[in-house]
């Protein structure tokens, strides 16, 4: 959206700020600067701003939009459009216009002018429409235009006299027929456009003219008319048929029906001043589609909880009434505001409170001493500790398997589980498989196979997912993590198993037994995972029975391991926000790792709020371990400073 810096100081006229300071007050209330352009406007240094305007700001494609919101920031006037309403004839007489259309057209509003004088435009409306990217046409189009620009709201002018029939029709044609726009070009319309017809043809598109009853320098009557549409049929109308522009750009937003009168009544007085000529119709006003948007509350202790700073009351209540939601009420802490013309995308209290924070300035929400409590996390910790797991494992070149729940009596006898530990579902959805799965073995084991089909010679997969048993007269679940290697010893996917509960729990004592009443396999290969000498899970190694090939299998408890995860405490006092920085320590193993991390941090504990260990990926015979440290009562400049001084 193009904006003249002299336009804009128009509505603004207590505006101090330059057009640079300007432009920089939009980008903080959300509209970027694309360009920036030093023009001449009327004989004086002018400045042209390009702004990116959001698609549901539909009152910002004008420039009184944008201006209000200017007016908001600086908390200063809005001098509204001065003109002389038009004084429209009470007559027996109304403008030539109809709506048979059943949907698309929300309020229209036409009135018929007799005797204007239809010639080029005067200069300053000529190079207000360049500066704009449009071409001057005649005053009448020019002034149409020139109000589009300023209100947003676009409108048509129709040669009375060349209208086939007595009025103008909105409506869907019943067949097919060809169209020719104001461009000249021919295009082919069916009945899913909408169009503004007399009795025998199309005469306009919503967005766009047409060619057949054009304003020229002989036309002397006109029908005026300007409408406010449902912006998607317009979206829809003119993506269907490629034409583009500046109307249909605006139209095709969710304009508000109740801002059309100002609109068409200063267009009404700029063409009887310009053009001359007199009203002979009553003003014809077809409101079809009320814009209904109940007062809306909002608390504003909600809005200073969720900005994190404390705004002050009558702060918030003259952003809101700048921007055009005016006060019904106050009830000590909460307060009613009437919904603001022209700003349908504002239905609800959390709209209201994105307004106030916006305009009242996101830079001005310090990064420190924010009062506003942190979410509280309520994630199962287990999950976190199941990501973890997952992007150390594919890491290391484990790839993973996921497999259905439900299982074979056949797949729990190859386990040599004992089958009255597995749960049977009741109305199961497949008879093939009523057991839902009493361990992760029964999964990878048919994965193992189908490897061995595929002559995978090498095979490292991992599955994370819920077991359930029966247990002690009761049912029970848990997450667990199964493990499958083939043609390597217990002891090589013992070293895996150790590396995964250091990483996650610090130097604890993992050791490995051989189990006394083993349930899975063979009891002379299987073995019980055991850390500071609590079972975690099993290790073994498949029966020659089940597949014509061995693998080693190990399942953990995962809930065990959660359980026993120290949660992080500490006294110090935060008063900056935290921040995180990454580090990368090469090491032959993840303890030694943690070691020279602890080494570099031992001295500087007091700025230190944590550090964790968050991947690692070889390098040839090199591992690389990425650490997250977490500084604390330190800038972000000071933290990158003390970061990359210990860490060098």
């Amino acid at each position: 959206m193009y904006l003249l810096f002299s336009q804009l100081k128009k509505y603004l006229p207590e505006l101090t700020d330059g057009p640079r300071e300007a432009a920089n007050a939009f980008t903080k209330i959300g509209y970027m600067l694309d360009k920036f352009y030093e023009v001449e406007y009327q004989g004086q240094k002018d400045y042209l701003l390009d702004l990116e305007v959001r698609q549901n700001r539909a009152d910002c494609f004008g420039v009184l939009g944008l201006a209000r919101e200017l007016s908001a920031f600086y908390n200063i006037g809005l001098s509204l459009p001065d003109y002389v309403i038009p004084t429209y004839p009470v007559s027996e007489r109304n403008a030539a216009v109809s709506v048979e259309a059943d949907r698309g057209v929300k309020r229209l509003q036409a009135v018929e002018l007799e005797g204007v004088t239809v010639g080029e435009s005067p200069a300053w409306l000529k190079e207000y429409l360049e500066r704009y990217g449009m071409n001057s046409i005649n005053n009448l189009v020019d002034l149409s235009n020139y109000v589009m620009i300023e209100t947003g709201h676009a409108s048509h002018a129709f040669d009375r006299d060349l209208l086939q029939g007595e009025k103008l029709i909105w409506k869907y044609p019943v067949q097919n027929e060809k169209f020719t726009t104001l461009n000249g070009e021919e295009v082919e319309i069916d009945p899913s456009i909408l169009i503004i017809s007399d009795l025998t043809r199309a005469t306009s598109l919503t967005f766009i003219g047409g060619k057949e009853v054009e304003i020229t320098q002989n036309s002397k009557n006109i029908i005026l008319e300007m409408a406010v549409y449902e912006g998607g049929i317009v979206r829809q109308n003119s993506r269907k048929l490629n034409i583009f522009t500046e109307a249909g750009s605006r139209l095709e937003k969710y304009l508000d029906p109740d801002t059309l009168h100002l609109a068409f009544d200063w267009l009404v007085s700029l063409i009887l001043d310009n053009c001359g000529g007199k009203i002979v119709t009553n003003l014809t006003d077809i409101y079809l589609e009320p814009t209904k948007i109940d007062p809306i509350t909002l608390d504003l202790n909600k809005l200073n909880a969720l900005a994190g700073i404390e705004i002050p009351h009558n702060e918030s209540e003259i952003i809101l009434n700048r921007l055009g939601f005016q006060t019904v009420s106050k009830q000590g802490e909460v307060y009613t505001f009437n919904h603001a013309v022209n700003r349908l995308d504002v239905t609800m209290e959390e709209d209201l409170i994105e307004e106030v924070i916006r305009i009242y300035g996101y830079d001005r929400i310090p990064l420190q001493n924010i009062s506003i409590e942190s979410t509280k996390d309520i994630t199962p910790k287990v999950l976190d500790l199941i990501d973890t797991l997952i992007l150390h494992l594919a890491a290391n070149g484990y790839d993973e398997v996921r497999s259905w729940v439900l299982v074979s009596e056949n797949d729990i006898n190859k386990t040599e589980i004992d089958p009255s530990l597995a749960v049977r579902t009741t109305n199961s959805i497949n008879e093939e498989v009523p057991f839902i799965r009493p361990n992760l073995a029964t999964s990878l084991w048919g994965h193992f196979v189908k490897g061995v089909k595929n002559n995978l010679k090498a095979m490292r997969f991992f599955e994370i997912g819920k077991v359930f048993r029966k247990e002690e007269g009761h049912y029970a679940e848990h997450y667990a993590l199964g493990l499958l290697r083939n043609g390597v010893a217990v002891s090589e996917l013992f070293q895996d198993i150790q590396i995964l509960i250091k990483k996650t729990l610090g130097d604890v004592e993992i050791r490995l037994d051989k189990m006394k009443d083993a349930e899975i396999f063979h009891p002379s290969n299987t073995y019980s995972v055991a850390v500071n000498g609590t079972h975690v899970g099993l290790l073994a190694v498949s029966n020659k029975l089940v597949t014509e090939q061995e693998f080693t299998f190990a399942e953990i408890n995962l809930e065990t391991i959660n359980s026993m995860i120290k949660p992080f405490t500490s006294s110090m006092e935060i008063t900056n926000r935290i921040a995180d920085l990454d580090v990368n320590i090469s090491a032959k193993n993840l303890n030694e790792a943690m070691d020279i991390v602890a080494q570099r941090t031992s001295e500087i504990r007091n700025s230190i709020y944590s550090t964790k260990f968050m991947d690692e990926y070889k390098q040839g015979d090199v591992t690389n371990y990425t650490f997250r440290v977490s500084y604390v009562n330190l800038s972000d400049a000071e933290a990158k400073e003390l970061h990359e001084r210990i860490f060098a």
